[in-house]
């Protein structure tokens, strides 16, 4: 898009000085007819290279949730808490940057956390088991006294 504009002649000269225009008149004009032309449009391609690597390991887990559910809601004989103390371990051993001890340090979390779960879960069934059965025996027990 051109534009073409009638300026003052030391005005024209100003903004000439400064300002990349094309200039149509000669010098003893009162008028100089200045036409703006618009640069080229460039365009710059940035190329871009994403460098993945692949590691050899899988990143270090530390259990740190599964732990503290553990410790609050089934802590079984403490594993729950050891469990957290190794999860705690693994975490600072892998923010310092050392993951073989991180590693280490995280399946003996997941060990105690699976340990713990497993014998909760069976403490909870053996007693439910017993109140069930003791249950029964009592209503067997009632009924025998009314003699139903």
């Amino acid at each position: 898009m051109e534009t073409t504009e009638d300026i003052p002649t030391r005005q024209a000269e100003e903004l000439l000085s400064k300002s990349p225009l094309h200039c149509v008149g000669s010098e003893d004009d009162e008028f100089l007819k200045v036409e703006m032309i618009p640069l080229k449009e460039t365009t710059i391609q940035v190329e871009s290279t994403k460098l993945t690597t692949a590691s050899e390991q899988p990143p270090v887990r530390d259990h740190i949730i599964w732990s503290i559910v553990n410790t609050f809601y089934m802590n079984f004989c403490c594993l729950g808490f050891i469990a957290l103390i190794f999860s705690v371990k693994s975490r600072d051993q892998k923010l310092a940057g050392n993951s073989n001890e991180a590693r280490s340090y995280g399946i003996r979390a997941r060990s105690l956390n699976i340990a713990s779960s497993v014998l909760t879960i069976l403490w909870f069934l053996i007693t439910v088991t017993i109140i069930y059965v003791n249950l029964v025996h009592l209503r067997n027990t009632i009924r025998g006294w009314l003699g139903l």
